[in-house]
């Protein structure tokens, strides 16, 4: 298990370092585009209980550590990637028969239907934690975490699977290969097992998705940069979300201003905003 460990922890810390040291930043020094994200639930399928320690530990060292991402939001982070690499053997080992070499519909189905469980149950931490301790809002960190999670691992963990499962099951290097008197694939699926099963992916998934909806309704535009309106959906991408950015506070725009006004200046502050060449200016609560 130790060596099943080191692989599993390396191997996402490795990956997330060279993507942080070249980072696509979706909320600078918070999560960026992470390719890796495909390791966790192939690791977890081979490695089990070493996969999940080492997905808490390799994100730690190769994304927060290395990469430049270590903060208050980092303890969510282990916690997070600990469940990042706990749910999917959890939930196959618990509820399918099928193995997940992911080289029949059936099995892919099933591989599908996991990562997206498992993509929801981690959202529903770590963008909790950021929430709690006042880093950075639920809605906004929700939402790009679980697509970052779901899609590298939709697209290829599946081939990595169908590739590396039969060998790895030759060789024995399954985790029930080391944990002996387990099972891989369950041979008879309880009832309380569906049940749970159901709950997980319910509560992961379709309550993100309500909570991350709740959240739509509570956005506060007052520290939004004056004056970006008109060009902020041209710069930042779709408007509702660069707007919903800005509002929240995770996009820093203070280095990018020319000076900041109290919020009863704002006559001064529009009256600056509109001269040339001028940055922009900022209103805010002094």
């Amino acid at each position: 298990m130790t060596t099943a460990f080191i692989v599993s922890a390396g191997l996402y810390a490795a990956l997330l370092f060279v993507f942080a040291a070249l980072p696509i930043w979706l909320i600078p020094g918070v999560t960026a585009i992470r390719p890796g994200n495909a390791i966790p639930p192939f690791t977890s399928l081979l490695f089990g209980p070493a996969a999940a320690w080492g997905s808490a530990v390799g994100n730690l060292i190769g994304f927060d550590i290395l990469g430049g991402a270590l903060t208050i939001g980092s303890i969510g982070g282990f916690i997070g990637n600990f469940f990042l690499g706990l749910v999917p053997y959890k939930m196959w080992h618990r509820l399918f028969k099928e193995e997940p070499h992911c080289r029949t519909a059936s099995s892919l189905l099933k591989y599908e239907f996991v990562v997206l469980t498992h993509s929801g149950v981690v959202v529903l931490i770590i963008p909790y934690w950021t929430e709690l301790v006042g880093f950075v809002p639920f809605t906004p960190l929700a939402f790009i975490i679980f697509f970052n999670e779901l899609v590298s691992a939709v697209i290829t963990a599946p081939i990595l699977m169908a590739l590396v499962y039969p060998r790895a099951k030759k060789a024995g290097w399954l985790w029930t290969d080391v944990m002996k008197g387990y099972q891989y694939t369950s041979s008879e699926v309880k009832s309380y097992h569906k049940l749970g099963g159901a709950l997980v992916f319910f509560s992961g998934v379709i309550g993100l998705w309500i909570t991350i909806l709740v959240g739509e309704t509570s956005l506060n535009l007052s520290p939004m940069v004056v004056n970006e309106v008109s060009v902020v959906g041209s710069r930042c991408g779709p408007f509702k979300p660069a707007i919903k950015a800005l509002a929240t506070g995770i996009v820093q725009v203070e280095k990018l201003v020319d000076r900041v006004f109290s919020l009863e200046e704002y006559e001064e502050a529009f009256a600056l905003a509109s001269e040339k060449d001028n940055l922009k200016v900022l209103l805010k609560t002094i």
